[in-house]
């Protein structure tokens, strides 16, 4: 180990580095066994934490192209990066899922990771609602203006 690196005590879950023989919070002594362990456990909440951001982000970007898809010339353009945002969202939450769903862990960044999640399935899957509402409101406006006719 040349380089420090941080991790959460196993017993008091504060944050230390990899120097450390012993916890500075709460004493419990620390084997390099466990060390790497921790390191290792830290470094995919790390991954897990940052590939759910770029999910959540993405899902915003699903909204941002969903509203650009109105505009004149540049609409059909957003139409196809919404809809291929739309397909990857799922691929990108299952492949979390399989990667890190599995880690243990009480890092508050984890929990965090999975509300990025939630907040993203929640945007994903407010799109076929919000399709519904506008199929619904142009149907009738078609409908109302047929019967006017």
């Amino acid at each position: 180990m040349s380089d420090v690196q941080t991790f959460l005590c196993a017993n008091c879950k504060q944050f230390i580095n990899s120097s450390m023989t012993a916890c500075k919070f709460c004493n419990v002594e620390l084997d390099p066994a466990t060390i790497v362990a921790q390191i290792e456990t830290q470094d995919k909440v790390n991954e897990a934490y940052n590939s759910a951001s770029r999910i959540r982000i993405l899902a915003g970007a699903l909204i941002t192209f969903f509203l650009l898809s109105f505009l004149p010339f540049f609409g059909f353009i957003a139409s196809y990066a919404f809809y291929a945002i739309f397909l990857l969202i799922p691929i990108f939450m299952i492949v979390w899922a399989i990667k890190y769903s599995g880690i243990r862990t009480h890092d508050p960044d984890f929990k965090t990771a999975k509300r990025y999640l939630w907040i993203a399935l929640f945007i994903w899957l407010a799109y076929p609602g919000i399709n519904l509402v506008i199929t619904i409101l142009v149907l009738s406006g078609l409908m109302a203006y047929q019967i006017s006719r």
